[in-house]
């Protein structure tokens, strides 16, 4: 009995050794948009880096199973809104709690670095303000340079995304 509490003792402490020698693998707490091993360094990127647990970026910020509806107006205005998305909330991709400004922002950028088909290029957006409704959270963007351009977020209670449209003139 007493030499299995020896070995137990010193097989635990060669694992602590190791794990400390070796450092500590965080593999599946942090996921980053650039590149950046969890295994070698805790990451800290500069876009953004979520909680996503076992979620690849595409998988937290893709647009999976979306609609799209196009409205022309007659004074050369449009709006493309996409909806019914999948999967795409704050805490699926950041991680349950509560989710400040900031956190909600970048949620936002991501999900246009993700889809650069139907939104274009992040840098091509500059945040105008998140405001809280009854209903949940609207974040709007406005394109940068002479666009009229804007794109606007709009989230339920939940974090959910509800919806995404582009507004723009033709």
């Amino acid at each position: 009995m007493h030499r299995v509490a020896i070995v137990r003792g010193f097989v635990g402490g060669a694992l602590a050794l190791f794990l400390f020698v070796g450092g500590t693998c965080e593999v599946g707490v942090h996921y980053c948009s650039e590149d950046c091993d969890p295994c070698v360094q805790v990451c800290h990127c500069t876009t953004a880096c979520p909680h996503t647990l076992a979620l690849d970026f595409q998988d937290a910020y893709g647009l999976h199973g979306h609609v799209v509806l196009l409205d022309r107006r007659a004074d050369g205005t449009w709006t493309r809104a996409y909806g019914g998305m999948i999967g795409l909330t704050l805490d699926r991709a950041l991680g349950r709690g509560e989710h400040d400004a900031r956190a909600i922002e970048l949620f936002a950028r991501n999900v246009v670095v993700a889809n650069p088909e139907p939104f274009g290029d992040e840098s091509d957006w500059e945040f105008v303000d998140l405001a809280r409704t009854s209903n949940g959270l609207v974040l709007t963007f406005e394109a940068r340079g002479p666009s009229d351009h804007s794109l606007v977020f709009l989230f339920d209670r939940a974090g959910s995304v509800v919806e995404i449209a582009v507004h723009g003139r033709s």
